[in-house]
């Protein structure tokens, strides 16, 4: 699989503020604008999973149709396909930005949604700083969010310096192989209503601070 990975842009006071304005407000807080380019680098590697030597066995190659932090989205659908704990869905929300980024929140679950587990990347970071078990209460805002989701479609405005999302959802089949069901890429420009994208993306900033 060939994937273009990005490298975390420098943090700048500038940076931290539109951070705090993305997870701090209900709404996406993208900023109006034309995005930035982010300089080409290498991806970063979560630390629980290890070296990844290339696309694991059973992986569809879906992550060329992502638009955001395609590097992490490789990490969430590997992952899924290697784990022995029985996962078969997952869910993540993904965020870059011409300045900054709003951090990565993955989800996995087993097929019944009571084992389920919680991976943050904070803002700006190339590491994996939370990796844990999930509560079926806790999670009942990801699955409302995932279920509203399905009736959504993109949502790319022109934005200036913008905080852009994307919403993930994949699966596992008997077989073992992972494929993305959907996708949902968020920039938003304030020009019009957006409650339902910014409650999906409230709903996974949330995760940040529920420990089980």
């Amino acid at each position: 699989m060939s994937i273009e990975a990005k490298t975390p842009v420098t943090r700048s006071g500038r940076a931290a503020g539109l951070i705090a304005l993305a997870l701090a407000a209900s709404s996406c807080g993208c900023v109006h604008g034309e995005a930035a380019p982010i300089p080409k680098g290498s991806a970063p590697a979560g630390p629980t999973l290890g070296k990844v030597d290339g696309p694991a066995k059973g992986l569809v190659d879906t992550v060329k149709g992502g638009r955001v932090a395609l590097d992490w989205q490789q990490v969430m659908l590997e992952r899924l396909t290697k784990d022995p704990a029985g996962y078969r869905e997952a869910w993540g929300l993904f965020s870059e930005g011409g300045w900054a980024n709003a951090g990565q929140v993955m989800i996995y679950g087993d097929g019944g949604h009571t084992k389920l587990q919680a991976v943050v990347v904070e803002p700006e970071s190339d590491q994996i700083s939370t990796d844990r078990a999930l509560s079926v209460a806790a999670f009942a805002t990801i699955a409302n969010a995932a279920k509203a989701a399905e009736k959504l479609g993109d949502l790319d405005m022109v934005a200036f310096d913008a905080l852009t999302f994307e919403y993930v959802h994949a699966v596992k089949d008997p077989a073992a192989n992972v494929s993305v069901v959907k996708r949902v890429f968020i920039r938003n420009g304030g020009k019009k209503d957006t409650r339902e994208y910014d409650a999906l993306i409230a709903a996974f900033q949330q995760q940040r601070t529920i420990q089980k």
